[in-house]
């Protein structure tokens, strides 16, 4: 073989592995996530970034979501685990290129870093025009199109979306601070956001990637995943893995056992001990572990609830079904309340007090109606029936419905007054007693001790307050005794 066709072979074996090339980064979002990190996020001198075993899981599904196989994604990770470099930077020139024409959100909480995400996207694609075959024709960061006829909108959360469609939307990371998210006003602010403004932008079949660290139980994810657990799909890597059950294998989890990190490569032992102690548990378990809870304070020492068997109930000497019915209906963006019935006995063995059921559902009137019957009669008559007196006529025309509906059952229709926490108070102390249990068999346990621990800094209290109330009505008056030589006129006999 002469020099020349050897150099023409070498020149086709080139144009074929570099055409190879193109093809991979466009059909394998790893293959493409490993050539950019080497060739703009590695440092020189160093070796090349590449995906560590956490990244491939992430990897995994946001390929699920380029395939249109999941619409609704949500990405737990804590912080400086490279969730935004995968999912806001080199994601989404990868998606454009493989989806001609899509349109992409991408939203942040402020309008400044969503700005910063899309100036990324747009160098990616302009440095890897080969590689990915299309390019932005223009480089303003808040809005622009690409060569293949897709268009990208940078949006702070709560900004303007309205006038574009979108195919994929993603948010990163909702809240700004702490506060932001500790704030009520604010995270409703979000959630009104996300369900009027971005939910309308989606085109049929729009698919949207929802990625933050949790700083708050009611935070976005928290808010959706009670209204539409069923939708998402939820990765959820925490920064130790804490659970005494091994981790789920991939690609839901890393297969970790207690105490195993999530990057070990980059983040050490040593560096979680010191985020700890810094941020303190409660901050440490929302941004690093995904497990938010409230602020310290609440009334309830959950753990002090003791549990019975359904089989081992000591009889008991009276019992309360008592109801907290939901004041509002779902409309427009507000969300529904719970209507909650908590069936509570005293014991006649011990005098303590046992939760033996809870109810607890969204409906209108009439399902609230019907499903109060239905629980009445499941109880039986020997049950006592509490209801909720509201302020204002409308209130009391439907408490007097309820109680004709009920007629043959003791029911007790009683105003409620006064601020929750203290209405909660007396059950709290008992609670934190040891000298209040529940039923150990059941699914309603996981939601009640949720809520009773977050009290009262939880976005949901309708529980409490109706076992605060089935408690008020269980409490059996003490007749004080006289002391030993009690005259009349207060003075005591020696």
């Amino acid at each position: 073989m002469s020099l020349t066709q050897k150099q023409a072979l070498k020149e086709e074996q080139r144009l074929l592995e570099k055409k190879l090339h193109r093809r991979r980064c466009r059909s394998d979002l790893g293959y493409w996530c490993r050539h950019a990190l080497a060739a703009d996020y590695s440092e020189p001198g160093k070796p090349p970034l590449a995906p560590a075993r956490c990244h491939e899981i992430l990897l995994y599904w946001l390929n699920e979501v380029a395939e249109g196989r999941v619409q609704k994604l949500m990405v737990f990770q804590p912080p400086g685990s490279a969730k935004s470099t995968y999912v806001s930077q080199l994601f989404p020139p990868w998606y454009m290129a493989k989806n001609p024409g899509h349109c992409v959100i991408g939203a942040s909480n402020t309008q400044t870093l969503a700005d910063s995400f899309s100036k990324k996207v747009q160098y990616l694609l302009t440095e890897h025009k080969d590689e990915l075959g299309v390019e932005p024709i223009e480089l303003n960061p808040t809005l622009w199109n690409t060569s293949n006829g897709g268009r990208y909108l940078a949006a702070g959360v709560g900004g303007t979306v309205t006038g574009f469609r979108a195919d994929l939307a993603i948010i990163d990371d909702p809240f700004r601070s702490r506060e932001d998210a500790y704030s009520e006003t604010i995270r409703e602010k979000v959630r009104g956001w996300f369900n009027t403004d971005l939910n309308t932008r989606l085109k049929p079949g729009g698919r949207v990637i929802l990625m933050h660290t949790r700083w708050h139980v009611d935070d976005l994810a928290g808010q959706l995943l009670e209204e539409q657990a069923d939708d998402w799909v939820v990765v959820n890597l925490p920064a130790i893995w804490d659970e005494e059950e091994p981790e789920p294998a991939f690609p839901w989890g890393l297969g970790r056992q207690q105490g195993d990190l999530l990057w070990p490569e980059y983040h050490s032992a040593e560096f979680y001990d010191y985020a700890r102690k810094t941020q303190g548990e409660r901050d440490f378990a929302a941004l690093y572990q995904q497990k938010p809870t409230v602020q310290e304070g609440s009334l309830f020492a959950v753990h002090k609830l003791f549990k019975v068997p359904f089989a081992s109930l000591p009889p008991a000497a009276d019992v309360w079904r008592v109801w907290d019915i939901a004041a509002t209906a779902s409309w427009g963006t507000k969300r529904p309340d719970w209507t909650v019935g908590v069936k509570m006995q005293r014991n006649a063995t011990d005098g303590r007090w046992i939760i033996t059921d809870i109810v607890r559902f969204q409906g209108e009137p009439a399902t609230v109606e019907r499903i109060i019957f239905e629980t009445a009669d499941r109880d039986g008559r020997g049950v006592k029936i509490g209801l909720p007196i509201d302020a204002g006529g409308a209130g009391k025309i439907a408490t007097s419905g309820l109680v004709r509906m009920l007629a043959g059952y003791t029911v007790n229709p009683e105003r409620e007054s006064g601020d929750k926490v203290v209405r909660a108070t007396p059950l709290a102390a008992q609670v934190n007693a040891d000298n209040v249990g529940i039923v150990a068999e059941g699914t309603w346990q996981k939601a009640f001790t949720e809520e009773l621990a977050m009290f009262p800094g939880g976005r949901n209290d309708d529980q409490v307050d109706a076992a605060a109330n089935a408690f008020g009505r269980l409490i059996v008056p003490v007749t004080p005794v006289r002391p030993t030589g009690y005259r009349r006129h207060g003075m005591f006999s020696r």
